[in-house]
C-alpha cells in the first residue's frame, strides 16, 4: 500500500534538515511493499526526548530548537547505509533501519542511539543534559500495513515512557498476542 503523497508536498523537517512524518511513512510504506514477497525484517524505533518542556520554560524556544537539531545530526551521523532517521514532530524522532533483523539487535541499536542523546548539549554557553525513552518493533508479519507496524513501535514507546527515563522496550510477538486475548476478553 502506497501512501499517496502530494506532488508539492515538502518531506523535510525545517528546523532540523532531516526528513519529517510524511517521508518517514513513504519510506516505511515502500519498504514494507518491497518486502512483501519475501518478508526479510526490519526494524523502526521512535524516541522520545524527556524533560524537553522544561528546557523550553527554562532557557526559552531557541534552546529547545538548538537541542532538536543537535539531536538530529547526531542521529543522522549515527545511521548506518539505508537507515533513515526523522523527526515526526515535537520532540519525538524515528528511525528506519532496513539491516536491522532481530529483536536483540533492535535493542542494541537502540541503546547505542540512547548513548548519543545522553552526552551534553550546548546551548548558547550553557550545558544540558536531556534523556529520552525509546519504543522498538520488528517487522515479521507480512499482514501488517505501514499503520498498524508503526503503532506497534508507538506502543512500545509508550510502554517505555511509563517505566521511565531511559527505559527501552521493544515490542514482541508475544504483545501482539496479550493484545489478542485482551480483545477476545
Amino acid at each position: 500500500m502506497r501512501i499517496p503523497v502530494p506532488h508539492n508536498a515538502v518531506s523535510t523537517d525545517p528546523l532540523t534538515g532531516i526528513g519529517n512524518r510524511q517521508r518517514f511513512f513513504k519510506k516505511l510504506s515502500n519498504l514494507i511493499e518491497q518486502r512483501s514477497a519475501d518478508p526479510l525484517p526490519f526494524a523502526v524505533t521512535v524516541f522520545n526526548i524527556r524533560g524537553f518542556k522544561p528546557i523550553n520554560d527554562l532557557f526559552g524556544r531557541q534552546a529547545g530548537d538548538s537541542i532538536l537539531a543537535q539531536t538530529a545530526l547526531r542521529l543522522r551521523n549515527a545511521m548506518s547505509d539505508g537507515a533513515t532517521v526523522c523527526r515526526m514532530g515535537g520532540d519525538i524522532f524515528a528511525v528506519l533501519q532496513p539491516n536491522v533483523f532481530t529483536e536483540k539487535e533492535a535493542w542494541s541499536e537502540a541503546e547505542l542511539l540512547m548513548e548519543l542523546f545522553a552526552a551534553p548539549y550546548d546551548i548558547g554557553g550553557r550545558s544540558v543534559r536531556i534523556s529520552c525513552s525509546a519504543g522498538s518493533a520488528v517487522f515479521y508479519d507480512v499482514d501488517d500495513d505501514w499503520e498498524r507496524f508503526f503503532q506497534k513501535a508507538e506502543t512500545a514507546l509508550y510502554t517505555a515512557k511509563e517505566q521511565g527515563r531511559g527505559a527501552i522496550v521493544i515490542h514482541t510477538r508475544q504483545m501482539d498476542d496479550a493484545a489478542k486475548r485482551l480483545t477476545q476478553i
